[in-house]
């Protein structure tokens, strides 16, 4: 366990680290600057987690969005499906392949 300074736990937005106003009777947090809305409690324990592994050197780095590929061709109704080289259906190559 490694302690964290809570100062502003419950202020910080989680997702785009804005400090906001928030009353103890809201439960739920609003981030007035990214919109972000989630449980007040969540939100300070994200800060602290995100807190504590940064002094730790453990923190992640932001993560890129991954480009979508286009979807792969299909296989025309019809065609003939390609065989790996050197099998043969059934199994072995030859007998000898059998026998190692």
């Amino acid at each position: 366990m490694h302690p964290v300074e809570p100062a502003y736990g419950t202020q910080d937005c989680n997702a785009c680290g804005a400090r906001n106003h928030i009353l103890l009777s809201q439960l739920t947090f609003k981030c007035d600057s990214c919109n972000h809305e989630q449980d007040r409690d969540v939100n300070a324990a994200n800060n602290y987690l995100q807190k504590g592994l940064k002094e730790l050197g453990q923190d992640m780095p932001e993560v890129t969005p991954v480009e979508i590929q286009p979807p792969l061709p299909v296989i025309t109704p019809g065609a003939s499906r390609a065989h790996e080289t050197g099998t043969v259906r059934g199994g072995y190559a030859s007998s000898e392949a059998h026998r190692l």
